[in-house]
């Protein structure tokens, strides 16, 4: 599937959509489906030269506006399967990259938009809940697993 990723930019809500500020490179390449990855984003940002911690992937059909721009949070949820859905369908997607600055939040534009410091917040809190399920679950089960071998004993 055909990706043009736009890259080191960080995007800004604006009246009517969203708007991809400070852009330093595009490429579009040709990945299969099965190849993208969360980490594969990772590996394309610092091929390209850019090392910042990667925030947000941004993407939306190559013919529609910035109004429908969609984003995928470090695959939490199979995001990324959404977005190779997408593609698919599609045939072209945009994917614009959005990476942290210096101070820990992702970079912003001229004015600041303090909505999408929220935003990644909300993520970063999203992402920390998750990981606690999860981990909470796999306790449940190791406790589970060794309930039933103490029962066989």
């Amino acid at each position: 599937m055909k990706l043009n990723i736009h890259f080191v930019g960080t995007i800004k809500k604006e009246v009517g959509g969203y708007n991809y500020l400070h852009e330093l490179g595009f490429k579009s390449v040709l990945w299969k489906t099965y190849e993208i990855t969360w980490k594969k984003f990772k590996d394309f940002s610092k091929a390209e030269g850019f090392v910042a911690m990667l925030i947000l992937i941004w993407y939306k059909e190559a013919s529609e506006n910035m109004k429908n721009v969609n984003y995928v949070f470090e695959d939490i949820n199979g995001d990324i399967s959404k977005m190779c859905s997408s593609a698919r369908i599609a045939c072209v997607t945009d994917v614009f990259l959005e990476n942290e600055d210096e101070s820990g939040y992702a970079a912003e534009g001229e004015e600041g938009d303090e909505t999408m410091k929220l935003m990644h917040m909300r993520n970063h809190l999203t992402m920390a809940m998750n990981q606690m399920m999860v981990s909470r679950q796999q306790k449940m089960m190791r406790m589970r697993n060794l309930r039933m071998k103490l029962i066989y004993i």
